[in-house]
């Protein structure tokens, strides 16, 4: 006797076993945790900054990156679809000029000078799972 088979059967169990490959396959056991907050220089607004955050220690993950706006605000995302906001425990941040690609226009960007630690990755601020809301830092304050 001939096997029966349905291909609309086995074309939703493929779908299926594919999901759920794909989620057991996802994470790994990192665990993200949303991450916002302000970058200032004194009292202003510090606008086109970029804040990256970088898991201590090798850990698996990506980099969490955020630009901010014209109130100095960002939060934080993680690439290629990643969940919002930084992998949870240690993460060196370090802040950067954002410039977008150049267009057809030169443009002269005002200078920025942004203190070296945290430019060189020696600042480390640790996630906790439940997130941070005042991730902030001021430039005039290197410590901050």
């Amino acid at each position: 006797m001939a096997p029966i088979y349905n291909p609309s059967v086995i074309r939703r169990f493929t779908v299926i076993a594919a999901v759920a490959l794909g989620l057991a396959g996802c994470g790994g056991g990192v665990t993200y945790a949303p991450v916002e907050g302000n970058v200032t220089s004194g009292d202003k607004p510090e606008v086109g900054i970029q804040v990256t955050f970088e898991p201590v220690g090798g850990k698996p993950g990506q980099l969490a990156v955020g630009v901010t706006d014209a109130t100095g605000h960002y939060t934080l995302a993680a690439p290629k679809g990643r969940p919002v906001g930084a992998i949870v425990g240690s993460n060196k941040v370090t802040l950067s000029v954002y410039q977008e690609a150049p267009g057809d226009e030169f443009t002269v960007l005002p200078k920025r000078n942004i203190p070296l630690p945290f430019r060189d990755g020696s600042r480390v601020l640790d996630v906790p799972a439940e997130g941070i809301k005042d991730a902030n830092f001021d430039l005039k304050n290197a410590g901050g």
